[in-house]
């Protein structure tokens, strides 16, 4: 219990410690809840109108275009499959909360969409003061790298960040996010507690 118990004292002050530095950030709660949050009537996951397992490549394509946000897209396929991804340059209209056009991505595989990848300037720390606390953790650990995996399954959505090992808590609530929607996200994926997600030492 001991154990277990100081990880999570020193998680939680660090997130205290975080949070007013996060507060002083441009990207308020209003801001990612424009950038992440469904439209009315795209039952999730959905981002933007899109929805990954329930839509087909033209059809986010098309989608795609049409949005304000959206400046062109780009197909990138195997040969002369269905399978591959679709990305697209932002417009500079949307919230300012991704990192730089061509990195964001619809995936593809036999013509229907399956996910939806977008590279964020959004904080872990800032995405728990919008969301609240994920429903599960999913830790790995390879080459002294810590690849931590948080799922909201009420937004169908999973954030997913890089961190070094021995790195302290306030680094992983200002780390920035990668946030992945996917069709059918598990009740269950990982810890539930956050008390030993930056060991690295099993």
């Amino acid at each position: 219990m001991t154990r277990l118990l100081r990880p999570a004292l020193l998680l939680v002050a660090g997130l205290t410690a975080a949070i007013g530095l996060i507060r002083a950030r441009p990207f308020q709660a209003d801001d990612i809840y424009a950038f992440l949050q469904a439209p009315e009537g795209c039952p999730a996951p959905c981002w933007q109108g899109i929805r990954p397992g329930a839509m087909d490549m033209d059809t986010a394509r098309r989608r795609l275009r049409a949005h304000p946000w959206v400046a062109g897209v780009d197909d990138h396929f195997y040969g002369d499959s269905d399978n591959g991804w679709l990305t697209w340059h932002w417009s500079g209209a949307q919230p300012p909360l991704n990192m730089r056009s061509g990195d964001d991505r619809l995936g593809v595989s036999s013509s229907a969409v399956k996910s939806i990848s977008i590279q964020t300037r959004i904080r872990y720390g800032e995405l728990w003061l919008a969301f609240g606390a994920p429903d599960w953790w999913k830790r790995t650990v390879a080459e002294n790298t810590i690849y931590l995996e948080s799922a909201y399954r009420d937004e169908s959505f999973l954030a997913r960040l890089e961190l070094p090992c021995g790195a302290r808590p306030a680094e992983l609530w200002s780390a920035t996010v990668t946030l992945l929607w996917v069709n059918g996200i598990p009740a269950a994926g990982g810890d539930r507690t956050p008390a030993a997600l930056l060991r690295c030492d099993f």
